[in-house]
């Protein structure tokens, strides 16, 4: 049972690691946060996980207090918008010109 426990516990770390990767951001901090991710993929709005990240991780915890639904709720009424990785040449030409992405 232990050794199960311990393969569910990786399988979930290189989960949250692959979605920071992926959204190029912090990893989700907390499991509600990862819910709300898989949420935002599954809806057709992962377009807005790295900015949930972002607010939830380095601006002061936006979302503390707030349940999974609550979060969702508020992507819920947005627009449907999926990520796309943002182009290299762009990100190094704004570096090249001190502007970041």
């Amino acid at each position: 049972m232990e050794a199960e426990q311990q393969q569910l516990a990786a399988m979930v770390e290189a989960e949250v690691n692959a979605m920071a990767q992926r959204y190029r951001t912090v990893p989700p901090k907390s499991m509600r946060d990862f819910q709300v991710v898989r949420w935002l993929e599954l809806n057709s709005r992962s377009g807005y996980a790295p900015a949930f990240l972002s607010m939830e991780n380095d601006n002061g915890n936006v979302f503390e207090g707030m349940t999974l639904k609550e979060c969702c709720e508020i992507f819920a009424g947005m627009p449907e918008q999926q990520w796309k990785p943002p182009d290299d040449m762009l990100l190094l030409e704004g570096a090249l010109l001190g502007m970041s992405f």
